[in-house]
């Protein structure tokens, strides 16, 4: 999971998903979780003017999302 600075964790359907944290999706969650993550670090560009793409502390990732069978 690649969250941006300023969210943690999401939580879906009451069950959090923790950044950092590596986790199996259904085939059809994944476009979900994708756009959940983009969309953290689309607002975190918003407000910090990208300045935080470069945190060495949460630095971005390449994240692997790979649907369960």
């Amino acid at each position: 999971m690649d969250l941006a600075p300023h969210a943690d964790r999401i939580r879906i359907d009451g069950v959090e998903y923790h950044h950092g944290h590596t986790y199996n999706f259904a085939p059809e969650a994944v476009p979900t979780i994708k756009e959940i993550m983009f969309r953290t670090w689309a607002h975190e560009d918003e407000i910090s003017d990208r300045r935080n793409r470069t945190n060495a502390y949460k630095r971005p990732q390449a994240p692997v999302l790979r649907p369960t069978a």
